[in-house]
């Protein structure tokens, strides 16, 4: 039998695997598979991979090491990064990871010694930097670089492979070369010196022997075919070639037939550089050496692979990394950095495998978070795991994911303040670890989790013992507890429950179990058409009913029946903070004292009844609930009175018999009472033993009073947007509906009563930004007081009205200004034009136009309404919303400062006099929009983020009022030069709208337009377009073609055409945009100067002499609108200054050109800041100007002050940016040309 060593067995497991080798191309993996001692798959073994890795993997053995080999589907650093993190999840144990392949080298490394094509570079550090894929003539992007160190154990073992400049190693390489080329032969041959070829620096890879107009054009030009030739077809000069001494060397000894020697790579350690994109200019490979000098070879993918693995790259130099590139070393090169790699393993100590840790569970390959408040968001989550490893993005795949996974990972349930379902949120496996993380208070009884799993026999009764408080380290104790312990299956929650009575010492150790086995022989008696009906629920619902009978010892009658009578009321609400004020509000249905034992209420309240989710009140979990006409119909059945407040003595305020019985609960373990925040909370699971045992008599009664106590509550503090309580009832608001009578046979209209109460619970849902669902209420509402009480009834209109305010925030405008005229026409009749009723849906009705784009036509009724509150000498928060409404309309016809004035009134007496803190906030948005719209960026920025913040701490991150400030404040921050803070902002604001408000709302429209100009700001012109063509569709969905905002979207659209070299077509929606504009708006109104000043620009580019003629006339007529309308400072003035003083510059007026830069530049610095991003476009133009003017040395200062500017704003390179690096660097080259000397600068 042969005597195997441990490393020539081939592994166990994928867990056996310590190396792995990537490559980016399919040739790279050929070569590792010629050099390598062992194929396992030639043996037939298949070691698989993990569930959702879409990597294809081979493995075998290089010597000692079971080595895994992975080819990327696709090249650069995004590929790479994900996946390595695959290979993690299917390989966890991977130690050491190898980049192997070709590269693009420097001419020289660190030292000054020359790098050959086919020299082997091995990294001591990983240069990450951002690299626009751009040949020689075209725009250089360099950005922010960061540096990846290798860690100290791979750091040792390159420093002692280059030990004496690595010659051992070498020579490794050498002999490992020569028995691939013995066993492949051909593709793995040195291609000859000759071939070697280095051009200098400033010779182009271009036509050199035909005509060509790009080529033909500008030494720094070349065509794009150009680009796909060899040197030869081009004709490239080779006394254009570099000689160095080391190529020449090798080459005399070739001739010379003794050469041999020293055609072998030679070994090179030092910085690789990781871009996004493959350099073929040697400018471009000048100008990052020039940066970062330790850069000895260019490659793309080591920074996403090392980000999670710990490794080294080896590469082969296959070109230098210039536009003479070529694929001649390409094979030769493989070849090579497959043997520099093997070389490299032969000095890489493996672990035996044997003594592999399997058991270290400190630490995760993954660790993932779920947030657990609701079904939705967890399975989003999951979803999201799913997505990433590269599953369809459900639920299901993400949790079959991590129960396939072999190894461990970390799962975080956050939120879990609900219900939990094990199939929902807990994967089916072993290997993870799952932390909880809960608001829930009756949680924190005890210290250990508690869950709905077995929990082992001891750990169960220390649990016990611990609850009970009695000593657990009691063997006596112990013993005593044990049979109790095993009867509840060592169910944690359950045991909790059964130690109340203990610990309240209504029974001793000795008598709980004999106490259990009553309730629990009752429960069975009772439970026999339960649908619950399982071990774990029985054993669990025993012991919470011991709690209750624990309660039924107390002595006091008043108390012990109001607790009873709030489990009642806390069957339909959610089980989480339920205000004490409610229970305050809700009415008695019965008289004090009918409940005279615990006995009789248990038989009154808790008796055997219907499967849970088809009883009567029972929310139903296997349907998803939907606001609708059956839901509300439902929802609201049990409300068949509304009694006015006067009429019930007790509605409001028994506090202190209140307070008693919630401390009593508290005290019993069914619930837990905050007193600081006066609030009750229950577990779900005793929330779901409450619910699912209540009796259908006092079910309809306990709903109708949960209903009335929370429309007394929300009437109680009314429609103001401040109440804190109000937001506070929406998960109990929601709760109640969703849990109606499930029994109706079909809806039925709602009643007045009815049809009130569902208005009070559409102000919460407004109130939370579901307009969907306060718009459902409403339409119910209305619909039922239509038919009961007539179309003119005043409480119809009131209906009326409310219900066109939220189709209003829900964006539809032309269904809100029907119902709002309806409602004002009705109030006049009624109660006259000047009614507070009359004046206030006359406003509405404004707003609505407003939002139709009829600007004037709300202005006018604005202004009359003003008129009415002043002559009445009322000032109240109405009356200030008017004006918010006057300032907005004519704030959109131009009339900037008006606008303002009145905005800044309206703050200021929100500040002395307003308690709706909603409404003041509405104001300072409207203010910022106002400012940025004025040109006031810096002022709109200012206030936007007051905006935010204020929003934020009001109504939360995910309302839409918040959600719209964020597209506000991107709008400004774009302005200001802000370019990712502003992609992030309105990234945030269009997911979330989209999510809450619908893909169709003019909000997420909003949103997505903001996002569009942020693309095209970064240059992403295809992502603008795309999205520009997304929100026009969406807009003339709601608007027709002449409104504002659909003629706004044309320009956006436009102007991308114009950054793609789009011409005609922008001056088509130019043209179409800018006679719509005049139409609606007149010639003077600021859209209209801007769609002129963008559509000059794009004149001018026309290749016909027509095009820059239409131009300067467009300029003329907008200097003379600008002089009339702007005499000072204006973002838009500038604006215009800036585009004429580049036209001038294209037409070769430079010394206008220079005014008009600089007049621009002025006003950007008053408007925007001396660092703004416009002040250094500005201040990059003049010095382009002054570079035409043969000014270097101004020119010189101008440009340095612009690349500094630029510099210090950070974040990605615009358009300008770019064009100032190239424009300076041009001019850089002509003056060592002209042998004009740089400046010296203080």
């Amino acid at each position: 039998m042969t005597n195997h060593t441990n490393w020539e067995l081939p592994p166990k497991t994928r867990g056996d695997f310590e190396v792995a080798i990537v490559c980016a191309l399919p040739r790279e993996a050929e070569a590792i598979l010629a050099i390598w001692d062992d194929s396992y798959q030639d043996h037939g073994l298949e070691y698989g991979k993990a569930a959702g890795d879409q990597n294809r993997y081979t493995t075998g053995r290089i010597g000692k090491h079971a080595v895994v080999v992975l080819c990327l589907d696709s090249i650069g650093n995004v590929s790479s990064a994900k996946a390595t993190a695959h290979l993690k999840m299917s390989y966890p144990r991977i130690r050491l990871a190898l980049l192997v392949g070709i590269c693009g080298g420097c001419p020289q490394n660190s030292k000054g010694e020359d790098v050959l094509l086919g020299d082997v570079i091995i990294s001591t550090e990983i240069h990450q930097y951002d690299f626009k894929k751009q040949h020689q003539n075209e725009d250089e992007v360099i950005d922010t670089c960061k540096y990846r160190k290798h860690d100290p154990a791979i750091r040792a073992m390159i420093e002692r492979l280059a030990a004496r400049d690595g010659v051992q190693f070498t020579k490794d390489i050498a002999g490992h070369m020569r028995d691939l080329r013995t066993k492949s032969g051909a593709p793995y041959q040195h291609p000859g010196p000759e071939k070697d070829v280095l051009f200098q620096s400033g010779y182009l890879h271009k036509h050199r022997q035909r005509r060509c107009a790009t080529c033909d054009e500008s030494e720094m030009l070349a065509c794009t075919e150009a680009r796909t030739k060899s040197c030869a077809d081009l004709g490239c000069d080779p006394d254009q070639q570099v000689r160095r001494a080391r190529s020449e060397r090798i080459y005399r000894a070739v001739k010379a037939g003794e050469g041999d020697q020293l055609l072998g790579p030679q070994v090179h350690f030092g910085v690789i550089g990781c871009g996004n994109t493959v350099i073929k200019s040697a400018q471009h490979r000048n100008e990052i050496i020039k940066q970062q000098p330790s850069i000895i070879a260019f490659e793309m993918e080591s920074a996403g692979m090392f980000g999670s693995l710990a490794g080294v790259v080896i590469k082969s130099v296959s070109d230098y990394a210039d536009s003479h590139k070529n694929k001649i070393w390409q094979d030769y090169g493989t070849g090579v950095a497959a043997c520099a790699a093997k070389a490299l393993l032969e000095s890489y100590t493996p672990t035996d495998r044997n003594t592999m840790d399997r058991g270290d569970h400190g630490k995760f390959w993954g660790i993932f978070m779920i947030d657990a408040s609701s079904t939705e968001a967890a399975n989003r989550d999951f979803g999201t795991i799913a997505q990433w490893a590269g599953l369809r993005a459900t639920g299901e795949n993400g949790k079959r994911f991590l129960a396939t996974s072999p190894d461990g990972w970390l799962l975080l349930v956050d939120n879990a303040d609900r219900e939990l379902d094990d199939d929902e949120l807990f994967p089916r496996t072993d290997r993870g670890c799952i932390i909880i993380t809960s608001r829930n208070t009756s949680l924190q009884y005890s210290q250990i989790n508690l869950d709905m799993h077995p929990m082992t026999i001891e750990d169960g009764m220390t649990l016990f013992l611990q609850e009970s408080k009695h000593n657990p380290q009691s063997e006596k104790n112990r013993l005593l507890a044990k049979p109790l312990v095993e009867e509840l299956g060592c169910l944690p929650l359950a045991i909790k429950h059964a130690a109340v009575p203990v610990s309240n010492k209504r029974k001793s150790l000795g008598e709980v179990f004999e106490y259990y086995n009553e309730n629990m022989e009752r429960l069975l008696k009772d439970s026999k058409d339960r649908g619950d009906d399982t071990y774990q629920y029985r054993t669990l619902y025993a012991s919470i009913e011991m709690s209750l009978q624990t309660m039924a010892s107390h002595r006091d009658a008043n108390n012990l029946n109001r607790a009873v009578e709030i489990l009642q009321l806390c069957a339909f609400l959610h089980f989480r903070d339920v205000p004490e004020e409610l229970f305050s509000a809700a009415p008695s249905w019965g008289k004090k004292g009918i409940f005279n034992t615990i006995q009789s209420s248990i038989s009154r309240i808790f008796w055997p009844n219907p499967r849970p989710n088809q009883m009567l009140g029972m929310p139903c979990k296997d349907q998803e609930f939907t606001m609708n006409q059956v839901s509300i119909s439902k929802g609201l059945s049990s409300i068949d009175s509304l009694p006015p407040s006067s009429k019930d003595p007790q509605n409001l305020y028994h506090s202190d018999e209140d307070r008693a019985a919630l401390s009593l609960l508290d005290y019993s373990g069914l619930g837990y009472f905050d007193v600081e925040s006066h609030v009750f909370s229950m577990h779900p699971l005793v929330h779901g033993w409450n619910r699912s045992r209540l009796s259908g008599q006092d079910c309809q009664q306990a709903r109708w009073s949960v209903g009335v106590a929370l429309a007394r509550i929300i009437s109680r503090h009314g429609p103001s947007r401040q109440s804190e309580l109000q937001r506070s009832l929406l998960s109990h608001v929601d709760f109640y509906l969703k849990s109606g009578n499930t029994n109706l046979p079909s809806c039925q209209a709602l009643t007045v009563d009815q049809a009130e109460v569902a208005e009070r619970f559409a102000l919460v849902y407004e109130d939370s930004g579901n307009y969907r669902a306060a718009r459902a209420l409403l339409q119910e509402s209305v619909d039922a007081k239509t038919t009961l009480l007539g179309r003119k009834n005043l409480n119809t209109l009131n209906s009326l009205h409310r219900f066109s305010t939220v189709l209003e925030k829900q964006g539809d405008y032309a269904d809100s200004a029907e119902y709002s005229k309806e409602a004002w026409e009705g109030f006049q009749a009624l109660l006259g034009g000047e009614s507070e009723e009359a004046i206030e849906s006359l406003s509405n009705y404004a707003w609505s136009l407003h939002g139709l784009g009829r600007f004037l036509e709300a202005e006018n009724i604005n202004r009359r309404c003003l008129e009415m509150r002043q002559r009445l000498a009322i000032n109240t928060a109405a009356t200030v919303k008017i004006k918010n409404n006057l300032a907005m309309a004519i704030l959109r016809q131009g009339k900037f400062d008006e606008a303002i004035d009145l905005l800044s009134q309206a703050n200021e007496w929100h500040k002395t006099n307003s308690s709706d803190h909603n409404t003041a906030v509405r104001s300072l948005h409207n203010l910022a929009l106002a400012y940025r719209k004025a040109g006031e960026i810096k002022l709109a920025a200012e206030k936007g983020h007051e905006v935010l913040k204020l929003r934020k701490d009001l109504l939360g991150d995910n309302h839409p009022d918040t959600l719209a400030s964020k597209t506000e404040l991107a709008l400004a921050e774009l302005k200001l030069g802000n370019r990712e803070e502003a992609k992030k902002l309105s990234l945030d604001a269009s997911i979330g709208l989209n999510r809450f408000m619908g893909a169709s709302s003019l909000s997420t429209l909003d949103s997505l337009s903001s996002l569009a100009a942020v693309e095209r700001s970064l240059g992403d012109y295809k992502v603008a377009e795309d999205l520009y063509r997304r929100v026009l569709d969406g807009y003339q969905q709601h608007f027709p073609l002449s409104h504002v905002d659909v003629l706004t979207t044309m320009t956006n659209l436009a102007s991308v055409l114009n950054y793609s070299q789009r011409y005609e077509e922008a001056v088509y929606i130019y043209q179409r945009a800018l006679d719509g504009f005049k139409a609606q708006q007149g010639v003077d109104h600021p859209n209209v100067i801007q769609c002129q000043i963008s559509l000059a620009s794009v004149l001018a580019k026309l290749d016909s002499h027509e095009g820059p003629r239409q131009a300067n006339e467009i300029h003329r007529e907008i200097e003379s609108q600008i002089q009339n309308s702007y005499p000072g400072h204006h973002y838009l003035k500038s604006q215009w200054l800036f585009n004429y003083g580049v036209f001038l510059r294209n037409q070769g007026d430079l010394s206008k050109a220079r005014q008009k830069i600089l007049e621009a530049m002025d006003g950007y610095k008053v408007k925007l800041g001396t660092q703004s991003e416009a002040v250094m476009n500005s201040l990059a133009c003049h010095a382009y100007i002054l570079d035409l003017e043969q000014k270097h040395e101004e020119a010189w200062k101008e440009y340095v002050k612009a690349l500094d500017g630029y510099k210090e704003l950070g974040g990605p390179m615009s358009i300008h940016y770019k064009a100032c690096v190239k424009r300076f660097a041009d001019m850089r080259t002509k003056m060592a040309t002209l042998d004009i000397p740089e400046p010296e600068l203080a």
